[in-house]
């Protein structure tokens, strides 16, 4: 059941990033071309749509264990900073994957951060 919801997972990822591709919140190219509605379609700029969403899935590890740590060493503090982890999390995977994500302003790329880490199935022990 956890690998299914993985993959169901990775799949609304997918699609949340085509729909804000869309909507020119965030810009997702395939070989140095913006991807368009017309392109979207096709097997390879899904492939690299998805492969965005697997790195995502990393780097939200990468992101919670580091955010686990700083919210130890400030006795909390770091809580306040909840809302921007999917801030960090795109801006991690901008980093990683210059050629294919580019972000657009703090506040749209906070906002669909935060859409993202929390438009997915959760697991029945949360």
């Amino acid at each position: 059941m956890t690998v299914l919801r993985f993959i169901l997972n990775l799949l609304i990822t997918t699609a949340l990033l085509f729909l804000f591709n869309t909507f020119d919140w965030l810009t997702l190219t395939d070989d140095g071309v913006r991807l368009t509605f017309g392109s979207l379609l096709t097997w390879t700029s899904f492939g690299s749509v998805l492969l965005i969403a697997f790195v995502m899935w990393l780097v939200t590890h990468v992101v919670g264990f580091l955010y686990g740590i700083s919210v130890l060493l400030t006795f909390g503090l770091m809580l306040l900073a909840y809302p921007f982890f999917g801030w960090a999390v795109l801006q991690g995977v901008e980093h990683f994957m210059p050629g294919t994500l580019t972000l657009h302003g703090f506040w749209i790329t906070v906002l669909c951060g935060w859409l993202l880490m929390f438009v997915r199935l959760s697991s029945s022990k949360n």
